[in-house]
């Protein structure tokens, strides 16, 4: 496996094994929060969007866990999103299907934290309002980061097995009392 030494993800056999973890680690968190499929996918498939802001394909324009890795710019977009819904302005089917499906404005942004919240855990870190915060648990690539992103990969699918059916069996039954007659 060659690393690139600067943003600690790499090759293997050719292959980019980039971001893998951060999706998995990403949309185990949001099965974990209750998201709906459709934000557990975005969650997931957006993870990398912090490396990602960096380069314009091969060509790295903004040096490595800088702006792109500022947890407070992340938040403030999460915040504004949950002030400022931009679902309203799309068209109406498709405001009504994203909403409908459970994705909110504020989820733009999500996936930028729980990149950053992997990142925190290394040595190299992140920036939380200008102050580097590194717990330095593993470096990056390390085996340790596989089993942390296993875990999580565990408990989403315990989440999903167990109690997701046990929460939609209790839904159908409150349905069912309430507004049985209706349907």
């Amino acid at each position: 496996m060659v690393v690139d030494e600067e943003c600690g993800h790499g090759t293997f056999g050719g292959r980019a094994v980039k971001w893998r973890n951060h999706m998995l680690m990403s949309g185990s968190i949001a099965v974990l929060c209750g998201f709906s499929p459709l934000a557990v996918a975005y969650c997931a498939g957006a993870s990398a969007l912090p490396d990602q802001l960096e380069t314009i394909g091969p060509i790295r324009i903004i040096p490595h866990r800088t702006i792109t890795h500022e947890l407070g710019l992340w938040l403030a977009g999460i915040a504004l999103g949950a002030w400022f819904p931009f679902l309203e302005h799309l068209p109406p089917l498709l405001a009504a299907t994203l909403s409908g499906m459970g994705f909110r404005s504020w989820m733009l942004f999500l996936p930028g934290v729980l990149h950053l919240a992997g990142d925190a855990l290394t040595p190299g870190g992140v920036r939380v309002f200008g102050r580097k915060l590194a717990l330095g648990l593993f470096r990056t690539g390390e085996p340790v980061e596989y089993v942390v992103a296993f875990v999580f990969a565990v408990a989403a699918g315990i989440d999903i097995y167990f109690i997701v059916p046990d929460v939609l069996d209790r839904v159908s039954m409150i349905k069912a009392k309430f507004f049985g007659s209706f349907q």
